[in-house]
């Protein structure tokens, strides 16, 4: 499974991306809550780093979508931070 990075700044992404892939965690990238339902949809992640404010909507309110699809998604707390791949176990962070 992968970690999916949602976040519309292009640099902070790819930073992230290399970041978790160099630590060999594969991630899969979003810019927008649409093109990060379209991920999820092909495959539920392992984890999902979301920025809060998107161009499209809020990353609290897609939460509540993920939750629908899938309970066992982590969530900030969710994950200890000995085996989170996302610093501090930060899943939703302003931007």
């Amino acid at each position: 499974k992968k970690i999916l990075l949602i976040d519309d700044s292009d640099t902070y992404i790819w930073c992230l991306q290399k970041y978790l892939q160099r630590r060999g965690y594969p991630a899969k990238t979003a810019f927008t809550l649409r093109d990060a339902r379209t991920v999820i949809k092909e495959e539920i992640p392992l984890v999902i780093c979301c920025n809060l404010d998107l161009p499209d909507g809020s990353g609290m309110g897609f939460w509540d979508e993920v939750r629908a699809v899938d309970k066992e998604i982590p969530l900030g707390g969710d994950v200890p931070n000995e085996e989170s791949p996302c610093p501090a176990s930060a899943v939703l962070y302003p931007h």
